[in-house]
């Protein structure tokens, strides 16, 4: 149809009806390439947010390792001050009892059994 509205016209006006097209054309390339940039310029903020969690990540897992280290650490100084304070339990209570520590050791464990076995009939 283009083709037949060129004929009335003249060479020099079909060669600025041409011109105007690829101004036009011109013009939405450089919509487009603006689209590209803009499109760009989103992806290298949103990479830059991904390292920045990435970054975050990082730091809180390395917070958590801390965490857990002094907590182990706490657990174990625990440990050992129970450990320490029922040595020194059996010990003395052997002493008064004038048994050996083994006897003493063997005592504490059937009672604390029985305990348990008591609490689990109570429970059931």
């Amino acid at each position: 149809m283009a083709r037949y509205h060129h004929m009335n016209k003249l060479p020099v006006d079909i060669i600025k009806d041409q011109a105007d097209m690829i101004k036009a054309h011109t013009d939405i390339i450089k919509d487009q390439t603006g689209m590209i940039k803009d499109q760009t310029d989103i992806i290298k903020d949103q990479t830059g947010m991904i390292k920045d969690q990435t970054g975050m990540t990082k730091d809180q897992t390395d917070m958590l390792t801390l965490i857990v280290q002094s907590l182990t650490e706490e657990m174990m100084t625990v440990v050992t001050e129970l450990t320490e304070d029922r040595i020194l339990a059996v010990n003395t209570l052997a002493t008064k009892m004038n048994e050996p520590t083994e006897t003493v050791n063997l005592l504490i464990l059937t009672i604390t059994e029985l305990i348990n076995n008591m609490e689990e009939k109570i429970r059931n």
